[in-house]
């Protein structure tokens, strides 16, 4: 590579041109597989390149402050769900979708 082409590539990556060609970046923000954290989500073209945990103000999967139950969704071992005015917790095993009825979520 050329020192003109090196400059022009350099140039086109500090004024973003390159990641606007890719997609550009955007973030969002879900539960993590850790109780009391979140993920900070960073892609690219809607391509995942990072992941950050983010300390919850209100920790998520306590018994004060219960996950709402989705069908689907992958499960934090030891957290607090909560589904139509039932709590009960996850005591199976980490990141597995279980339906509510599942006999590892024990009522409380």
């Amino acid at each position: 590579m050329t020192e003109a082409k090196l400059a022009q590539v350099k140039k086109a990556i500090t004024d973003g041109k390159l990641v606007q060609a890719a997609g550009g970046i955007t973030e969002d923000v879900t539960q993590s597989d850790k109780l009391g954290y979140d993920w900070r989500n960073i892609y690219v073209n809607k391509i995942l390149v990072r992941q950050v945990y983010v300390e919850q103000a209100v920790k998520a999967g306590t018994s004060d402050s219960p996950i709402v139950w989705k069908s689907g969704m992958s499960l934090i071992q030891n957290a607090y769900y909560t589904n139509n005015g039932e709590t009960k917790v996850w005591m199976g095993a980490a990141g597995k979708q279980a339906e509510w009825t599942d006999s590892a979520f024990v009522p409380i």
